[in-house]
């Protein structure tokens, strides 16, 4: 039989380890709480995130068709006054052309999406009425500038398949 000191010491010992076993089961549910408040708080960073990402591609959405909707405004409206505003005129296979009338053409096919071949090898009219041989570049440029008094920006002009063709951003 163990003595009273060997007792004392041993019943000391029991409660020093349930005072230990109570400190680490409470310090393990504090644990828990704590992983669990950040799990909580890890998930709601994560659906704001998703959230965030919904929201830019519903915002980049809007701006496009905004974008798009102040395009075709803007292509009316040239299509509508080039009659009034384009004044130039050329022959090209023997056929006289008014600019504005290549100019629409130009719009509508923007307006769908699509570049449009320009003619190669024409004649401008002077200032005397006469037809003159014309530089491509020349009468290019001419087209792309009355394109850009309607529509407030410059198209694209590129080589396609041997051709010259106009477009509104980049031709493809």
């Amino acid at each position: 039989m163990a003595s009273l000191s060997e007792q004392t010491a041993g019943a000391e010992e029991l409660a020093k380890v349930s005072y230990l076993n109570d400190t680490f089961e409470a310090n393990s549910e504090a644990q828990q709480a704590r992983d669990s408040s950040i799990k909580a708080v890890e998930d709601q960073i994560k659906s704001l995130n998703e959230n965030l990402i919904n929201l830019i591609k519903r915002v980049d959405s809007m701006q496009k068709q905004f974008s798009s909707t102040e395009n075709n405004r803007t292509l009316e409206w040239a299509i509508q006054n080039a009659s009034f505003l384009v004044n130039f005129a050329y022959r090209h296979e023997k056929d006289h052309v008014q600019g504005f009338q290549l100019i629409v053409t130009i719009l509508l096919n923007f307006r769908q999406g699509y570049g449009t071949y320009l003619p190669q090898q024409v004649q401008m009219v002077d200032h005397e009425g006469c037809y003159k041989e014309c530089r491509q570049e020349k009468f290019e440029s001419i087209v792309v500038n009355s394109i850009r008094e309607l529509i407030g920006k410059a198209p694209v002009i590129s080589d396609e398949q041997g051709k010259r063709c106009i477009c509104m951003d980049s031709c493809k």
